[in-house]
């Protein structure tokens, strides 16, 4: 096997181990900060670089009712960061905690906005 083909390997084994989880860190009680256990976050997609130092998570939450929610989301996740870098590395049994980038995911908005403007458009009633 080449080596860009094992490092690639190598980046999508442990994202998937990282993306598992976070998944049980933020289903478990261990969060301490109260909008963090409230909300449910789906984490979508982990991109580790290639020294497997830093990932980038793609999360969407649910069940935000307010417009400054994610952005506020965001910032909690951030601030709790480190903690939930250690809890991820513990449980996937990672030697280093890498250093966790939360994004929002856009994806789904963009699949909508795509559906919405491939949709022909309503036909008027000729009565």
């Amino acid at each position: 096997m080449a080596a860009g083909r094992w490092e690639s390997a190598r980046k999508y084994r442990v994202g998937r181990a990282v993306q598992e989880a976070l998944a049980h860190v933020f289903r478990g009680d261990s969060l301490r900060d109260p909008v963090l256990r409230a909300t449910n976050v789906t984490v979508l997609e982990v991109r580790m670089s290639a020294d497997l130092r830093h990932a980038d998570v793609f999360i969407l939450p649910f069940g935000a009712d307010r417009a400054d929610a994610p952005a506020e989301l965001l910032e909690r996740l951030d601030r709790a960061a480190p903690y939930i870098a250690g809890a991820v590395a513990r449980q996937a049994r990672l030697r280093y905690a890498p250093k966790l980038h939360f994004r929002l995911d856009q994806q789904l908005d963009r699949a909508a906005d795509l559906d919405r403007l491939l949709d022909p458009p309503p036909a008027a009633d000729a009565a």
